[in-house]
């Protein structure tokens, strides 16, 4: 028996109490519901009930009655119950790292199938209700500031190079220092912080988030697993599922995410948005910014 399943078993020890605990009223549906459970603790922390339905082949409607049998008022108590479980025993648990292949495999290939499989995920874990609610909050925000720490700099950094050409107040923090106390003094109303946060999760991240936290600044955050600290204080959180080869974060599924949530902002704001990014191009093709000077971006959104 390997670490990591001893390890469910003892995280699950309240959750498969409930359910050894109902086996005798469970029908035989709620019983293959259970034992999957049991089997698949990290899995089953980063699902929702359509999810474990599909996985174990029953119906949404069978789950939500499966937590009622075992005590839980509906599915998010369940869910959440499960979540503190495995955070608690183990904050590293959900990390998934691996080895590139022998030297007569070609290392290219263990990185791009790794970024593909990866950006699969992603894509399966992201419902178009919470993609389009980020998004529309987003565009209601009036300051936004983009928390890295010093992990998730480069991550940023990108998002807020194509933010500011479309939101006039975009503010970046890795460390609260002079500067984010500052700016936070004249940047409280309206403002709507993104937290960006990755194993193994930055402190300085998560300190900064609790601040913000604190003075009652939505968080939404952009993290690998429901299992991360971040998303204990965010009222929004999508996730982009991570796996290392050795030591290297990948990054397409959150680039791919945050390109996405930048396209969908400027579709659902698309006047207000043209306008301002026509003005970015006219003072970019007036400056010396670039060789090549003869493309202006604007005229494909005419």
């Amino acid at each position: 028996m390997s670490t990591s399943f001893d390890a469910g078993e003892i995280l699950m020890e309240t959750v498969n109490k409930k359910i050894m605990e109902a086996i005798p009223s469970l029908t035989n549906k709620q019983v293959a519901i259970g034992k999957y459970i049991c089997s698949h603790i990290y899995d089953v922390a980063l699902m929702n009930a359509a999810k474990i339905a599909k996985e174990v082949g029953v119906s949404e409607a069978t789950i939500t009655r499966f937590v009622y049998a075992i005590g839980y008022n509906n599915f998010s108590d369940f869910q959440m119950d499960v979540r503190r479980q495995v955070q608690k025993a183990s904050p590293y648990s959900p990390l998934r790292q691996t080895a590139p292949h022998g030297s007569n495999f070609p290392v290219y290939q263990d990185v791009f199938t790794l970024e593909k499989t990866l950006l699969d995920e992603t894509l399966s874990a992201i419902t178009p209700a919470d993609f389009d609610k980020f998004v529309a909050t987003l565009i209601d925000a009036e300051n936004l500031i983009l928390v890295g720490g010093p992990t998730q700099h480069y991550i940023v950094e990108y998002f807020a190079d194509y933010l500011s050409i479309i939101k006039k107040s975009v503010h970046i923090v890795h460390q609260k220092n002079m500067r984010f106390y500052g700016e936070l003094g004249f940047h409280e109303e309206k403002t709507v912080a993104v937290a960006f946060s990755y194993p193994r999760y930055p402190q300085e991240a998560l300190r900064i988030v609790e601040t913000l936290y604190e003075r009652g600044i939505p968080i939404l955050a952009v993290t690998d697993s429901q299992v991360s600290p971040v998303v204990k204080y965010a009222s929004q959180t999508l996730i982009t599922p991570l796996q290392y080869i050795l030591f290297v974060e990948p990054a397409s599924s959150v680039f791919a995410l945050l390109h996405a949530v930048l396209i969908e902002m400027y579709r659902n704001d698309e006047k207000n948005i043209k306008q301002k990014f026509k003005k970015y191009e006219s003072l970019v093709l007036e400056s010396d910014m670039f060789e090549f000077k003869d493309y202006d971006f604007t005229v494909k959104l005419d």
